[in-house]
């Protein structure tokens, strides 16, 4: 039985959804819905890109897919997702873009108005941790001396051409009264965009209330940062979720699945090897002698993805079959086209997330497919210190975290 049959059943119990969350890649739906997990929440991201059935989680969160299609796609897909999620009631709608910028976002944030009924989208991608800021209209990457810097009002002009206004740092500081008044006129001239300053969480706290105290009108758009002040206003007090038991004895060892390019990555991957606790491929390819025993002398394999066509499609679905049959301490997915691609060729229909071992490596379970009831770290490229996936490790294998 599959887990939406058992969900069907009656095995699992459906809960109403009262959180939404529309993400564009498969990792920044993770990040997002890791966010609601310090009130307790366990989200559930339903990988096939599609409004469940009956939903098991109070956050639902769905990935498009659509960060590298063309416009014209993309805008059909989340409208159409956006228009699943008004049918369903949900009360407070969250459309996650990328931190960096990156994708169709425009003509994604216009789709999900047309989709959701709203009137303004209220757009903040700061997310302070992760070094982005936003500051009169630009988001700024890294530390302030050196930061890249991206005019996001001309970024979103250029993109869809829609009514847009900005609203400064020192309007968000006033207070949530003043920021939930400067957001309604903005509605009433006729703006379909307010892009909102934000440097640090008391502005991202403000913003997030203002967004769901006008949930009915407005929508929320930012990276994960935003995310995690939309529960604030929930009766439920600050807490970790837990990791459930495992099912079964798992081995001591990792599969890291890469597909990343970022130079952050890689200088985690060299991190990462440094302790020699981890294996590469000899060649492009484990080979069964090698893999077997790299496996057996229990180190962390390190799978390359670097989208060669059917041979590395019949690789990876390959590697997958051994990975099920060993079952290792847990998989980490970094990048969300690996991500992606390693849930389709392993049949997961959903991770349900259970916590975040720091802020950008949300922690959860592979839920449906032969990889079921996994644990799996994932992570966007660009995030995480230079230890991210040594953390993630040692999370996965129940060890204290490296010395710093």
């Amino acid at each position: 039985m599959s887990f939406t049959e058992a969900d069907r059943h009656g095995i699992r119990p459906r809960i109403p959804p009262r959180w939404g969350v529309i993400a564009d890649d498969l990792t920044g739906a993770c990040d997002c819905g890791a966010a609601f997990c310090q009130r307790g929440f366990q989200p559930a991201v339903y990988c096939r890109g599609a409004f469940p059935d009956g939903p098991t989680s109070e956050v639902v969160v769905v990935p498009t897919h659509s960060r590298s299609l063309s416009p014209d796609v993309a805008f059909q897909r989340v409208r159409q997702t956006a228009h699943q999620f008004a049918e369903r009631q949900v009360e407070v709608v969250y459309k996650k873009i990328d931190s960096t910028l990156q994708g169709n976002l425009g003509v994604e944030i216009e789709a999900a108005l047309q989709g959701l009924n709203r009137s303004l989208a209220v757009v903040a991608p700061a997310f302070p941790e992760m070094g982005r800021r936003l500051i009169r209209g630009e988001l700024r990457l890294g530390q302030q001396r050196e930061s890249t810097r991206i005019h996001l009002p001309t970024l979103l002009a250029s993109d869809s051409q829609p009514a847009i206004e900005t609203i400064d740092f020192q309007q968000v500081a006033e207070g949530l009264p003043t920021l939930i008044g400067a957001l309604r006129a903005a509605a009433q001239r006729g703006s379909r965009i307010a892009v909102v300053d934000a440097v640090d969480h008391s502005d991202l706290a403000a913003i997030g209330r203002a967004c769901v105290k006008l949930a009915d009108t407005v929508l929320g758009v930012g990276s994960a940062g935003l995310a995690y002040h939309l529960s604030d206003d929930t009766d439920s007090p600050v807490a970790d979720s837990t990791d459930p038991p495992p099912t079964a004895p798992r081995a001591e060892n990792v599969v890291l699945f890469i597909g990343s390019t970022n130079p952050v990555t890689d200088r985690q991957l060299q991190q990462l090897t440094a302790d020699g606790e981890t294996a590469f491929p000899p060649a492009d390819f484990w080979s069964p002698t090698e893999l077997q025993r790299a496996l057996a002398a229990g180190q962390h394999l390190v799978v390359p993805v670097r989208w060669r066509g059917t041979q590395e499609q019949a690789h990876l679905a390959w590697i997958l079959e051994r990975v099920a049959n060993w079952k290792p301490a847990g998989v980490v997915l970094s990048g969300g086209d690996t991500a992606q691609r390693i849930c389709e060729l392993a049949s997961v229909e959903q991770i349900q997330i259970t916590r975040e071992v720091t802020r950008g490596l949300p922690r959860g379970l592979l839920r449906g497919g032969f990889l079921a009831e996994t644990p799996v770290v994932t992570k966007a490229g660009g995030f995480g210190d230079h230890r991210a996936l040594q953390t993630a490790c040692r999370d996965l294998c129940q060890r204290r975290p490296a010395p710093q």
